[in-house]
């Protein structure tokens, strides 16, 4: 089984091939062994924004678990400063 160190590390060469969904999976498989890396959250999160910004490179052969989309919540920086009457929270549904 890979380290999130290891899992970081193929995340970012992924990202740096502009394989954003594969990057973006990657990141949330360190995240699974590792929720306490800031990294990794940040580096998901541009990888997920790079998604966003390629439509043809959101399709993907594989699919997540039984073709459900993986659900990612988005944090402004009030979030996660402690303050939560002033945050915004952004659910954004992508499939694998």
């Amino acid at each position: 089984m890979a380290t999130p160190d290891e899992l970081k590390a193929q995340g970012n060469a992924a990202f740096s091939a502009g394989k954003y969904r594969d990057a973006v999976a990657l990141f949330s498989r360190a995240i699974e062994l590792d929720g306490s890396n800031h990294v990794l959250f940040s580096n998901r999160s541009a990888a997920q924004a790079r998604v966003a910004a390629h439509p043809a490179r959101q399709l993907s052969r594989r699919s997540g678990s039984a073709g459900q989309p993986e659900l990612t919540v988005l944090l402004s920086s009030a979030a996660l400063s402690g303050r939560p009457r002033n945050s915004t929270v952004t659910c954004v549904a992508t499939r694998k």
